[in-house]
């Protein structure tokens, strides 16, 4: 078990300077993709400051060019609800690939990757272990290695800060997509810092290794949430709204495992708590004895929503649920 101090409420937000992975690879670092066919691992995250996407920007540079695109859970849009299983695609406008990473197949195939001389990776994560998208991108790299390919990530906030480190380690006996590396629940990291430890301490199967470079943050400093770095939030999955999401869903997230519901259908989710047979009263009375710095709880009451809709565009409808 890792343990920190208490989380308090993020400072109010102060714009930083901070330029991403994303924002320095063509200017700073064009050396490490400059003639090569890529295929890139990306959604609807990656995106430079100025709103252009990761795949745009590269193809609009001609520092080198794109053969295939790799899609994590959400899919390359990020519009799929979670679980939903994502298939190939080709894509409109380049007329390349689209691979989902996300229902049949989880890692990249041989055969996905025989057109592409470099993975380049560029997604933004939430800080949280069982947050698919790091496994996702492990995977990618493990693949990489065993097919003799470089990987370049690009690297990116942890959208709540870099200090805590919370939660405890997963189990070797539990490894799956939303438990890959060995880390604690809140583990502390950017997405590169993650991904070079995977990498440097022999995660990947049989400890391969390959050329991983990752592109750096410029300005990021490991005290600051996501609001004060002057980066846009953009929701990386349906569900993950806001930045205040992202720093209550390593704990709430745990309720995917009860009979409880996170707020799944609802614009709150991960933000409520709550069930039909729950004693809020009871609960809130309890809760409030631990006096948790910077949280409070109160009693609310929603109807969670189903998030996959028939195909008249009817969304399934579950009872009330009293909740926190």
């Amino acid at each position: 078990m890792v343990k920190s101090t208490p989380r308090t409420s993020p400072p109010s937000p102060q714009r930083s300077a901070v330029r991403t992975g994303a924002d320095r690879i063509l200017n700073d670092a064009p050396h490490l993709i400059a003639g090569k066919r890529l295929g890139i691992l990306t959604n609807h995250t990656g995106r430079l400051s100025d709103g252009r996407t990761i795949i745009e920007a590269v193809v609009k540079s001609r520092i080198a060019s794109v053969a295939a695109l790799f899609a994590p859970e959400h899919g390359i849009e990020g519009t799929a609800y979670a679980g939903t299983p994502v298939g190939n695609a080709i894509h409109r406008e380049l007329q390349i690939p689209v691979y989902s990473l996300y229902g049949t197949v989880e890692k990249p195939t041989p055969e996905m990757l025989r057109d592409i001389d470099l993975m380049l990776c560029d997604i933004q994560d939430v800080g949280a272990r069982f947050y698919a998208f790091v496994s996702t991108v492990a995977l990618a790299l493990e693949a990489c290695a065993e097919n003799g390919l470089p990987f370049v990530l690009l690297d990116r906030p942890n959208p709540i800060g870099g200090i805590e480190c919370d939660g405890p380690v997963r189990d070797p006996s539990l490894k799956s997509l939303v438990g890959w590396m060995p880390v604690p629940i809140v583990h502390g990291m950017t997405i590169g810092e993650l991904v070079a430890m995977c990498h440097g301490e022999g995660w990947l199967a049989n400890g391969v290794r390959t050329d991983l470079h990752i592109v750096q943050l410029s300005g990021w400093t490991r005290s600051m949430w996501y609001d004060e770095t002057g980066v846009p939030w953009i929701p990386p999955s349906p569900n993950m709204r806001r930045l205040s999401t992202a720093i209550l869903y390593p704990g709430t997230c745990l309720f995917e495992a009860t009979s409880a519901s996170e707020g799944r259908g609802t614009g709150l989710a991960f933000e409520l708590i709550g069930a039909p047979w729950l004693n809020a009263d009871a609960v809130l009375g309890r809760l409030k004895q631990f006096h948790l710095p910077g949280v409070s709880f109160r009693k609310e009451q929603f109807v969670p929503r189903g998030y996959r809709v028939d195909r008249g565009g009817e969304a399934i409808a579950s009872g009330a649920d009293d909740a926190l």
